[in-house]
């Protein structure tokens, strides 16, 4: 929070130089500027802030448009790079001060451009379909399909639609099974709770899972857990259970988010132990399947030992860098954003999720819901 607090602090003066002192405006003019900017960026930041944790869906209009100011902002710190340079070059020519405003210009005009073309792909939620090939897998498992879907984010900025296009989006995909992996909800159990009930509708032939994210940390998590079982929705929080073809089998395992904490911390040896009666291990020859919503949880020194034996991590959490080039900085803390890679031995799939985290914007990381096929 206070990394976060600086940062916005950084980009208030960066824009208040180039926007408001740096053009020599009118002392009555600076002052009007200064206090437009000041409040906007703030507001803009309050609302992103508010989508996150009061999920109050009665302030969805503003709290969407404020939150989405944010990136707009963002964009335009970037883009007044370049008329900086522009301004370092030509400040001393007659023509250069002339120069200088319109490459403002244009530069607020891009980032807008650029905002308003990332919030009409977030309104988009294609099935995205991935094919992983795993040796261990058993024979009567090949071309099992699982859906994946991550970071719903219903609350305050999700459109209202969104539960029901990730229903109609599944119900055409028909796969054996459909994990949520985490982040479903910004919002308390009262605010938001109804809103999950179209998804006891949902049916595959293997079920279907939910387990925590870290914004169902932030939302009392206990409450959250106990209205998704009084609804009827499958949990796998810290559990598992097996999967049949015929006599083989797979288990499928979920463990809680990493912030989890007490009963909510992630522990895949418990997990094991529910699903299997007994430990896990990489030598007893069952293909397991992890539902951890972190991809970091892969590594060995977050929560998977690899003599645990987990074959396939499904995770998301990290939206894909949700705004790029920003969300590059996912990778200081994760070791992917998305698609599929070895993470500590590990084949982790990492969806880029179905919404965004507060402002309602994606650039370069596209919304989805993963289809993946499994093969030997």
């Amino acid at each position: 929070m206070i990394i976060d607090g600086l940062l916005g602090l950084a980009l208030l003066v960066w824009l208040w130089w180039n926007l408001v002192w740096r053009p020599r405006w009118p002392r009555r003019t600076r002052l009007v500027l200064s206090v437009i900017l000041t409040i906007t960026l703030l507001g803009s930041a309050l609302a992103t802030l508010a989508s996150r944790y009061l999920g109050l869906t009665c302030w969805r209009l503003l709290l969407s448009t404020g939150s989405a100011l944010l990136i707009f902002y963002l964009y335009l710190g970037l883009a007044l790079l370049p008329v900086a340079l522009i301004w370092a070059l030509t400040s001393r020519r007659q023509w250069g001060k002339r120069l200088t405003i319109i490459a403002t210009v244009v530069a607020m005009l891009a980032a807008g451009a650029i905002t308003a073309w990332g919030a009409d792909r977030a309104a988009r939620l294609p099935v995205d379909q991935l094919q992983v090939t795993q040796p261990r897998l058993p024979a009567n498992f090949d071309g099992m399909t699982i859906a994946l879907v991550t970071d719903v984010h219903l609350g305050a900025t999700s459109r209202p639609t969104l539960i029901t296009e990730t229903i109609d989006q599944l119900n055409e995909a028909h796969p054996d099974l459909i994990v949520f992996g985490g982040d479903l909800i910004d919002g308390s159990v009262a605010n938001l709770g109804d809103s999950l009930r179209p998804l006891t509708e949902l049916s595959a032939p293997d079920g279907v899972v939910f387990t925590t994210g870290n914004h169902e940390m932030y939302h009392d998590p206990q409450a959250w857990i106990d209205f998704e079982a009084s609804i009827g929705l499958t949990q796998l929080n810290n559990d598992g259970f097996k999967i049949w073809r015929g006599k083989q089998s797979i288990e499928l395992i979920g463990i809680d988010d990493a912030s989890g904490q007490g009963q909510l911390a992630p522990s895949l040896r418990w997990a094991c132990r529910q699903a299997n009666d007994g430990p896990c291990s990489a030598t007893d020859g069952v293909f397991r399947i992890l539902v951890a919503h972190q991809p970091r949880q892969a590594l060995a020194n977050h929560q998977l030992p690899p003599q645990l034996g987990i074959d396939l991590q499904l995770s998301g959490h990290t939206h894909g860098g949700q705004f790029l080039p920003f969300g590059l900085t996912t990778l200081l803390v994760q070791p992917m954003l998305s698609g599929v890679a070895q993470v500590g031995g590990i084949t982790v799939v990492t969806s880029r999720g179905v919404a965004g985290w507060g402002p309602q914007v994606r650039v370069g990381a596209d919304p989805q819901i993963v289809l993946i096929t499994l093969r030997r």
